[in-house]
């Protein structure tokens, strides 16, 4: 290289070192006041300061619909206070309603694609090469209240995700619609056609489960993880918190499971049937199903690994199951806790997970008899989640919270949504629990196993002949439960009881 260019190469360098010198010495007040603002603060507090003006969450950036339709400056000024417990400032607040313009409505919105992603941001949030490494896959089980359904849709929307809603055919058809337009404009978003009509207490809430598992199992997307959600639900994290600690699970499936009270037996015992109200119980008996194994029970709701949802969907064993359970009471809260403890379930375990012992990780849940106060009202024992509660939920390490009902109070989703909007654009300054995840007892057990040999094809066929041979001895196939009587601790932040991590 001639001298000449060397001396101009090594000027412009020169130059471009001064001018960043004197850039960052003339801003020094701002780069020295946003690191120790942010440095050693709590979440609440970093939000706090990231909502004024002059933080990294910077309002001028974003689109003007978005601004127009999401944006709202007494919702900046007083969520932080909420999450700091001080609901003083709301006492004047309408928490039922908001001053939305006539084009941010849904029914507005839906007659134009453009207008609703960018009023929405469905594709402004910054995504990861991890999380498009690691996709996810999200049903929302829905009856009421699209506008509310569509919320945490917009939170949890990725563009690499797929997406399962699920309609209630009790609902109106025009719920139904509202939902087929939104998902006209993603082809990652699938709306089921062929509806049942969900009772309490019937098959359907199972069989919706399934129709949405076939459809995503078909979507093309080689997702992850499936987790279901009613639309009465939140995210308390991030997309990219959630695909970090799934993967720190390691394969693990996340379901609430234990054995079935004694009291509760009696959903297996007789014939039930549904009719166009309600669920029916008949005077005949229920054989057992026809090998000796404990049905056990849990929530509907979890986070399901793909080789999960596939044993669920192609094993003869598990299919045989689902439909012996077809005319029980609720099954969908013994379906996934039982098929869990089989030897050859992807994912599964014996341990007893559940929401009591706080190991379970999927769902913040508040009911009437836990130690936790709620703050909003009680609903059929659970709590919906009221402003009160704002403290308590940001603390959670749960990766959703339920339920909510924007007719209740709206300001609570609102709040989070902002959040969980400002934990996306700046993932640096917040940090996960991790005490918290690496000690659960599914967490730790498959943190020690090569999921890539004890799930081979080879391996899963042996340990399921290990156990059709057990039922052909009659030696019964009792789950160990871990027993988690004098088993607990208290997590910090919280009232509910926890397992005690061992050393």
């Amino acid at each position: 290289m001639p001298l000449r260019n060397i001396c101009i190469t090594y000027a412009v360098l020169q130059l471009f070192s001064v001018v960043t010198f004197f850039s960052f010495y003339g801003n020094r007040e701002n780069y020295y006041h946003i690191s120790s603002q942010i440095r050693g603060n709590s979440p609440d507090e970093a939000f706090k300061w990231l909502k004024r003006e002059d933080g990294l969450q910077n309002q001028k950036f974003r689109d003007p619909l978005a601004k127009l339709c999401l944006h709202d400056d007494l919702r900046d000024q007083m969520c932080p206070i909420l999450f700091m417990g001080n609901n003083d400032i709301a006492n004047g607040i309408d928490r039922k309603h908001t001053n939305l313009s006539y084009q941010c409505r849904i029914s507005e919105l839906i007659k134009d694609c453009s207008k609703l992603i960018r009023a929405h941001e469905y594709h402004a949030k910054p995504v990861s090469q991890a999380e498009r490494d690691f996709p996810l896959a999200f049903a929302i089980k829905m009856h009421r209240d699209p506008e509310q359904a569509e919320q945490l849709l917009r939170a949890i929307y990725r563009p690499h995700n797929v997406y399962c809603i699920y309609v209630d055919g009790k609902s109106s058809t025009i719920i139904h619609d509202i939902m087929r337009k939104i998902a006209r404009c993603f082809s990652n978003i699938f709306v089921i056609e062929e509806r049942l009509k969900v009772i309490y207490g019937s098959y359907a809430h199972m069989q919706s489960d399934l129709q949405c598992m076939r459809v995503l199992m078909k979507s093309g997307q080689k997702w992850k993880y499936y987790i279901n959600l009613t639309g009465q639900e939140f995210p308390l994290k991030t997309n990219l918190e959630i695909v970090e600690i799934l993967k720190s699970m390691n394969g693990a499936n996340d379901i609430e499971s234990y054995t079935i009270p004694i009291f509760l037996k009696w959903r297996h015992e007789k014939h039930f049937y549904t009719s166009s109200i309600n669920i029916v119980e008949t005077s005949d008996k229920k054989q057992p199903f026809r090998f000796n194994m404990e049905i056990s029970k849990g929530s509907a709701y979890g986070a399901y690994s793909r080789k999960f949802v596939d044993f669920i969907l192609t094993d003869g064993f598990a299919n045989e199951f689902i439909n012996w359970l077809n005319d029980t009471y609720s099954p969908e809260e013994s379906v996934w806790a039982t098929l869990n403890t089989l030897p050859w379930a992807p994912g599964g375990y014996e341990y007893e997970i559940r929401h009591r012992y706080g190991n379970f990780l999927s769902r913040a849940t508040i009911w009437e008899d836990d130690k936790s106060r709620c703050h909003g009202l009680y609903v059929r024992g659970v709590c919906t989640f009221g402003i009160g509660d704002l403290p308590w939920l940001i603390n959670r390490p749960n990766l959703f919270a339920n339920k909510f009902n924007v007719h209740m109070d709206r300001v609570v989703m609102d709040c989070l949504e902002d959040l969980n909007r400002n934990r996306t654009n700046n993932p640096d300054i917040y940090s996960l629990n991790w005490f918290y995840y690496r000690n659960l007892p599914h967490a730790k057990l498959y943190a020690e196993r090569d999921v890539s040999k004890y799930y081979s094809d080879k391996n899963m066929m042996l340990l399921k002949e290990e156990w059709m041979k057990k039922q052909t001895r009659g030696d019964g196939t009792k789950s160990s439960r871990r027993s988690k009587s004098d088993d607990r601790f208290s997590l910090p932040g919280s009232s509910m009881n926890m397992y005690t991590v061992r050393a």
